[in-house]
């Protein structure tokens, strides 16, 4: 998820009822602030009124039927602060003994990665997968490798499994901007886990994991002339 702020996005592993309506809180409690909308305020403040939103939301539950558990809600909180001048990302997973959210800040397993942080219950084989995809080629930059070991998963993962669909890609710039990215797969453009209807425009640019490419927008700056009749008319 996007957030009301352009230098950071949070995502999210466990059951969608728990996580997905808190994600949106956040988002509207950002909104609703100006320091956190204007970035005035360092992510790392935000992580923290994060925690806080998100320990009060859950204690504020009235008699939930089952018992609010660490593996209900996990999440990353990511972006470029500018007051470190650095990238920064955090875990963030409920404690059951303490009853809050609590979040700790990633760092890295191997020399070309500078910071990788991993959530959810695939995340031990996601990391094993990943170092052997980057390899002892240290010094070589970093390129694809994480998001193809990823693709890699998901592309053997049966209908059982825990993980499936498009992956969904976030980039986050020094320059405080963040978008989507559309991600080719299976031969269908998709965009944060959806496929792209034939008649869709995006402006954001595509990739392609399988053969490290990256391809403009889709018929970026056109639009369907019928849209724009339709539009006439219905004005």
């Amino acid at each position: 998820l996007t957030l009301p702020r352009s230098d950071c996005a949070l995502f999210f592993a466990g059951d969608t009822s728990d996580t997905y309506p808190l994600m949106v809180q956040m988002a509207y409690a950002i909104a609703a602030h100006e320091p956190a909308r204007d970035r005035s305020m360092d992510i790392a403040r935000v992580k923290a009124h994060l925690l806080r939103l998100f320990t009060d939301l859950v204690r504020g539950l009235k008699e939930p039927a089952v018992p609010f558990a660490s593996g209900d809600a996990q999440f990353l909180f990511a972006g470029y602060s500018w007051l470190k001048k650095d990238f920064r990302i955090w875990t963030i997973q409920y404690s059951e003994k303490e009853k809050k959210f609590a979040a700790r800040e990633a760092w890295s397993f191997h020399p070309r990665l500078r910071k990788v942080a991993f959530i959810g219950d695939w995340a031990t084989r996601l990391r094993a997968a990943m170092a052997k995809e980057l390899g002892d080629k240290e010094g070589q930059p970093l390129y694809l490798e994480p998001l193809r070991s990823i693709c890699e998963l998901i592309s053997h993962a049966k209908k059982t499994d825990t993980i499936g669909g498009p992956p969904q890609l976030i980039r986050i710039t020094q320059h405080m901007n963040t978008r989507p990215l559309c991600v080719r797969w299976k031969d269908q453009d998709t965009l944060l886990g959806r496929p792209l209807f034939d008649y869709e425009n995006t402006d954001y640019w595509i990739v392609d994991p399988t053969s490290g490419k990256f391809h403009t927008p889709r018929k970026f700056g056109h639009r369907f002339r019928e849209e724009s009749e339709d539009d006439e008319n219905s004005g």
